[in-house]
């Protein structure tokens, strides 16, 4: 074989090497995307899915309007004090998630400065005496003082 016929070769399979990496990046960034797109619809499935099944329960909206209007958890029976507890700890998980999967730069700034930190269960009294009462040991010591950081607490 002669040494010109190898020299073109080297260069056909050097550039097959370039265009398979270049593929394998355009392949990794359509990924991304797509894991972009997933993390966000999933976000968006689960704050409706939970304001939906929170407007559906008749009795547990009435306990909402009632917090919104300034009730404390002495206000309420002990039921309804476990559903809003339950309730908080379900919007500050989704509230934490979005702050891990922005992290991840899986949630952009944009959507990330526009999802719920400035809700206004947050500037409750009940939400203020929950937030420094309980030990909060389902949300993260880096979110607490994120959050913290951000959010007005209470009136």
């Amino acid at each position: 074989m002669s040494e010109r016929r190898k020299v073109i070769q080297q260069g056909l399979a050097a550039l097959g090497v370039v265009f398979s990496l270049l593929f394998v990046g355009y392949e990794i960034r359509q990924n991304t995307a797509a894991v972009r797109g997933a993390t966000m619809q999933s976000m968006s499935d689960a704050h409706s899915e939970f304001m939906l099944a929170m407007s559906l329960d008749q009795d547990f909206a009435d306990v909402v309007l009632r917090v919104f209007s300034g009730a404390s958890t002495q206000d309420l029976a002990p039921h309804e004090t476990l559903q809003m507890n339950m309730n908080l700890v379900g919007w500050v998980g989704m509230l934490e998630n979005t702050y891990l999967q922005h992290r991840l730069g899986l949630v952009s700034d944009v959507v990330f400065e526009s999802y719920g930190w400035n809700n206004a269960i947050h500037q409750t009294t009940y939400f203020g005496t929950w937030w420094t009462g309980s030990s909060l040991l389902f949300v993260s010591p880096e979110f607490k003082s994120f959050f913290e950081s951000r959010v007005r607490i209470g009136p």
